[in-house]
């Protein structure tokens, strides 16, 4: 059996049929895009040649201050997305992902507690008469939409460049 399978197989990659074919596939990709060829310098300190590697500053949003949504971000990238973490890192993206992230947090904050101060709407003559029981609903709704957040923006990993949110319990606000 294992012999006719083999011979199987050297007999269609023998034919020039199989064999045009494989050229054609192999010749459609670009093996250049995987390739990247730098020069690497070197300095003399003592008796060895230490390599001049560094890292690119990163100018994009420089000014930006980066918020909670932010570090909680990179902080779960570093701990449980350690692959991602170094390849943005290493290509000079993380710091755009993370200001991005951060961006899309706070107007997904602004849009959430809108929405939900619309569909329960507040008196404002509870704030004077009862402000405990205000502060309550306002960090009710405050903490209901950070949870949203998190679940879809800050723990979450990408599959295919779709977004993937991790399991959690269902938030009933």
């Amino acid at each position: 059996m294992f012999l006719f399978v083999s011979s199987l197989f050297y007999w269609c990659f023998d034919s020039s049929i199989w064999y045009k074919i494989l050229i054609h596939f192999v010749a459609k990709i670009n093996f250049r895009r995987f390739l990247v060829i730098r020069e690497i310098t070197y300095h003399k300190e003592g008796d060895y040649y230490i390599p001049d590697l560094y890292l690119t500053e990163n100018e994009y949003e420089k000014n930006y201050h980066i918020g909670k949504y932010c570090h909680l971000r990179l902080e779960y990238l570093k701990k449980y997305k350690k692959a991602d973490y170094t390849i943005m890192f290493m290509e000079g993206s993380l710091r755009k992902h993370i200001v991005d992230t951060d961006k899309q947090a706070k107007a997904r904050y602004d849009i959430l507690m809108k929405q939900m101060l619309e569909k329960k709407t507040i008196d404002d003559k509870l704030k004077d008469t009862d402000p405990l029981k205000w502060v309550g609903i306002m960090n009710n709704y405050k903490h209901c939409a950070e949870e949203i957040i998190y679940s879809e923006l800050i723990y979450c990993y990408l599959v295919k460049g779709r977004v993937k949110t991790i399991t959690h319990p269902k938030i009933i606000c």
